[in-house]
């Protein structure tokens, strides 16, 4: 009788070839389950830089930060873990778009860590998310922010609310203009019902920030209730 064990092989190389994960920018294959980019990727995941606004983390020039400087911010302090580009505008386009919301503990973990290096993010009395409308969390299955608020607000011990509910559909901001995503947003928040942000410090979380616009009119908002400061917080800034 042959031996089965070269057809035991072949369907355990199958197996694990199916299973062993891969990087979710280029592919390779994963040394550890845990990890979800490769060594290589992981050196191309750029933080913010070191020559950004303290306050907002604008890339500054000529030491002048030109959003601090034209007086239109409403929040009180911004920041991101990296830079939207590369293997970790990857990560979070399949975080987003492709239903896998197990990737919030990996960006979690990641957004705990450079929480840690910045005091100004720890004077914070509740960490929320920036909501999504209901019918598009609907069809996405879950709202990414909320669940990068959860693993945050865990790691960190800060309690977390949903203090804000968005009123109405509004379009993707992706490929609009700054006056047009103001135009987008307008009155597309509110505080949920029996929600009270009177005197707090507020840590608002999402997955990226573009041009702050969303931070901004939810900053406008929370202040005009009341809100002591606002201070934004998401995964990656866009370059």
């Amino acid at each position: 009788m042959k031996s089965s064990k070269p057809l035991r092989a072949f369907w355990q190389a199958g197996i694990d070839l199916i299973l062993t994960p891969t990087c979710f920018s280029c592919g390779e294959r994963l040394d550890r389950a845990r990890d979800v980019l490769c060594r290589h990727c992981m050196e191309k995941a750029i933080p913010l830089d070191d020559n950004s606004c303290p306050r907002c983390h604008t890339l500054m020039e000529a030491g002048k930060c030109p959003e601090c400087d034209s007086g239109e911010i409403s929040y009180d302090f911004a920041h991101s873990a990296w830079i939207f580009q590369g293997p970790i505008k990857d990560v979070i386009h399949y975080f987003k778009y492709n239903a896998y919301s197990s990737l919030s503990a990996w960006l979690g973990e990641a957004m705990y860590r450079a929480y840690q290096e910045e005091d100004a993010l720890h004077n914070c009395d509740v960490i929320t998310p920036v909501p999504l409308y209901f019918t598009r969390k609907k069809e996405r299955g879950y709202n990414q922010s909320e669940l990068l608020a959860r693993c945050l607000s865990k790691k960190s011990a800060i309690p977390y609310c949903r203090l804000l509910k968005r009123t109405r559909h509004t379009a993707s901001q992706t490929l609009l203009s700054k006056s047009e995503r103001e135009h987008n947003l307008d009155g597309a928040f509110a505080i949920r019902r029996n929600k009270s942000v009177h005197g707090m410090h507020i840590l608002l979380i999402d997955d990226v920030f573009t041009t702050g616009t969303t931070a901004n009119q939810i900053a406008i908002l929370l202040k005009e209730q009341g809100a002591k400061s606002v201070n934004i917080f998401t995964a990656a800034r866009a370059a």
